[in-house]
């Protein structure tokens, strides 16, 4: 994901995220979100696809969005993920 050490210098990083989810038999493994001071937890289903912005500064809007991943307790977790990258500069 977007990397904020390197936000002043010029070179590519994320702007959108795209998770696609082949399994959900685990235990843990929720994404986070932290938007606006709300805090949103999600545990995908297989087959969900789940895209958001991946937290770089190009990415229009005014609030910073944040995301994190919480710890798989149990069983493997499979997912394909992508990236849309951007130039900062």
């Amino acid at each position: 994901d977007f990397h904020v050490s390197f936000a002043e210098k010029p070179c590519e990083n994320f702007l959108i995220t795209c998770n696609l989810y082949f399994n959900d038999d685990y235990d843990g493994g929720d994404i986070v979100f932290y938007v606006n001071g709300n805090i949103i937890e999600y545990k995908p289903k297989a087959g969900d696809v789940v895209v958001f912005p991946s937290g770089s500064p190009e990415f229009l809007g005014d609030n910073p969005y944040f995301h994190a991943v919480k710890t798989v307790r149990n069983g493997e977790k499979f997912i394909s993920r992508n990236y849309l990258r951007g130039s900062v500069f």
